[in-house]
């Protein structure tokens, strides 16, 4: 089963454990494919990509794939910066 998820604003400690949460949920309820919509989002912080690549390690341990759908710039730039742009998969639209 696969997700598509839109998020807008700020990824950071307010909203990463809702999306820990929310990313959690879904595996549960049996979805392997994440695909995390993030044309909207203006900015994102360490917790961000922790919950990210956590999201990312859970999908693969369950024969998934996580996915960033569309990032920003502001995202763009921080993945470029910390080289996960060569570890997380990002794909410029939601295609199945």
């Amino acid at each position: 089963m696969t997700k598509e998820i839109s998020i807008e604003g700020r990824i950071d400690a307010h909203k990463a454990p809702e999306l820990r949460k929310l990313f959690d949920a879904l595996y549960q309820e049996g979805v392997k494919d994440i695909y995390l919509n993030v044309k909207a989002v203006s900015f994102i912080d360490s917790s961000g990509l922790a919950a990210i690549v956590s999201a990312l390690k859970t999908a693969r341990s369950h024969g998934g794939e996580f996915y960033l759908v569309n990032p920003s710039q502001a995202v763009s730039t921080l993945l470029n910066y910390t080289m996960l742009d060569q570890i997380i998969p990002v794909k410029a639209e939601f295609v199945v």
